[in-house]
């Protein structure tokens, strides 16, 4: 990243965590809602270097703030210690997640078109509950943020003459700007480069647009990992939360 988006970022991140920009990624630190940040049942956690800011729920005791900053960084950016903090909760762990940031134009592919996001729900038929929640779609439509897609005939179907949505890409909010992507192809369609093409287009507008976007891909999204890294994104920090 350039220095400037590197800034950029950074004094984000500082102001989202409610945390001074001398301590970002330099030590622990615990905030609650009052104090900035945003969940007030969730934790979020995020990781870089030497620190861990970690925003806990408004119902979080005192003697859990003590301990977790009386834990080492190199504890506490453990997916495993998490784990077992979310067990011991009755809680459930999500994630960890990479926050990728690129601020070069990785250009403009071919096979995309821009889309009403309204038709993004087509896909909803073709993937799970699950990825469709996780696709952040439902904002994207909710605020008729920018969409693009790929269409073409469905693999596997009957109606192969009937063109589908095979995949698509949405752009929501972060920094002011839309520039996080987020990305969703259809089950049967999947491992075609339709993933690659879609992250590209919506990364050129992000970039294009806005100066640099951000693309958060699941550690166990394999496929989703590769394409970041192929399309020049830096990992820039690690994120999980735990939910009741």
């Amino acid at each position: 990243m350039r220095v400037e988006t590197q800034q950029a970022v950074d004094q984000w991140c500082a102001d989202r965590l409610g945390i001074d920009s001398s301590a970002l990624w330099r030590e622990v630190t615990v905030t609650s809602p009052d104090e900035g940040c945003d969940d007030h049942e969730s934790w979020s956690i995020y990781w870089r270097g030497k620190g861990v800011h970690v925003c806990a729920p408004a119902t979080t005791g005192a003697s859990d703030v003590a301990s977790l900053l009386g834990s080492d960084h190199t504890e506490l950016q453990q997916p495993d210690f998490w784990r077992a903090f979310a067990s011991q909760r009755a809680a459930r762990m999500i994630g960890p997640v990479t926050h990728g940031c690129l601020d070069e134009d990785p250009g403009l592919p071919e096979d995309v078109e821009q889309i009403d996001p309204v038709r993004l729900t087509l896909l909803r038929k073709t993937t799970t509950a699950e990825e469709w929640h996780e696709s952040g779609f439902a904002q994207a439509i909710n605020v008729g943020l920018p969409a693009i897609a790929i269409w073409g005939p469905m693999p596997g179907s009957e109606h192969h003459w009937v063109p589908a949505l095979l995949g698509g890409a949405a752009l929501t909010g972060v920094a002011g700007a839309d520039r996080d992507i987020r990305v969703l192809v259809a089950s049967p369609a999947r491992g075609r480069g339709h993933g690659l093409a879609l992250a590209r287009a919506a990364a050129a507008y992000a970039v294009s647009w806005h100066g640099w976007a951000r693309w958060r891909t699941p550690s166990a999204n394999e496929p989703a990992t590769r394409i970041a890294a192929r399309l020049g994104f830096e990992a820039y920090a690690t994120e999980l939360s735990i939910t009741p």
